[in-house]
């Protein structure tokens, strides 16, 4: 894969995948509830990750991508709202908050 052209779509659908989960999320989230939501995307993940991992070909390596996003978004979008639900109601924020700060450190 030498084109740039090319190297930059496959690398980009990942974030294209990640903002349709986490707009669909607010459907999905009231039809299935936070922790079957959550469950959902960590399966995308999984299922998302074999594809690459097992792609022969440039069309199987983007659709694992776009899957992959997908189920990023779902778990983006729904996590941090359910840490703070079921965190102690002293510190309702902690959780999230160093969830999000665990994130921003390994960029």
């Amino acid at each position: 894969m030498r084109d740039p052209g090319v190297l930059g779509i496959v690398i980009g659908i990942f974030e294209i995948g990640c903002l349709i989960g986490a707009l669909s999320c607010m459907e999905i989230g009231d039809r299935l509830g936070r922790r079957k939501t959550v469950v959902l995307g960590m399966g995308l993940l999984v299922i998302g990750g074999i594809l690459q991992a097992a792609a022969f070909n440039l069309g199987t390596l983007i659709a694992g991508r776009i899957i992959s996003g997908f189920g990023l978004g779902i778990d983006v979008a729904t996590v941090p709202t359910w840490q703070s639900e079921c965190s102690k109601p002293r510190t309702p924020t902690f959780p999230a908050s160093t969830n999000m700060q665990i994130a921003a450190d390994n960029l």
